[in-house]
């Protein structure tokens, strides 16, 4: 998977939308935007989604929670790299790497609580 775990993600720490932009690329491994690259790496992490957790309990709360109407499920996991839940969505991607099913399970709910919270 070319999604970059190692990088650092701390800009929910310290409220900056720039740093939030930065690190949003560097852990697709881009310096400036690429969509085409983004929604690759996206399908990848789908998929390690569907090997990995109960994909249909995180979507049925974002959808529950949105407002507006997402097509795709593809949509909904593009919405868990904004600003309110990238820091976490990046957290339960490394566990997912991992394979370590304790945090997996730890990082989903984190992710499924703060979603209700939005």
């Amino acid at each position: 998977m070319n999604y970059n775990c190692n990088v650092i993600i701390n800009y929910n720490t310290l409220d900056n939308d720039d740093i939030y932009r930065e690190q949003f690329l560097r852990v697709f491994n881009l310096t400036e935007y690429n969509d085409d690259v983004i929604k690759n790496i996206i399908k990848e992490i789908e998929t390690l989604f569907y090997n990995n957790i109960n994909i249909e309990t995180l979507y049925f709360n974002m959808k529950k929670k949105q407002q507006f109407i997402i097509c795709q499920d593809s949509d909904l996991l593009i919405y868990l790299f904004s600003y309110d839940l990238f820091f976490l969505t990046h957290k339960l991607i490394i566990s997912m790497k991992n394979e370590n099913n304790q945090e997996i399970d730890y990082h989903l709910n984190q992710l499924i609580d703060t979603i209700e919270k939005i």
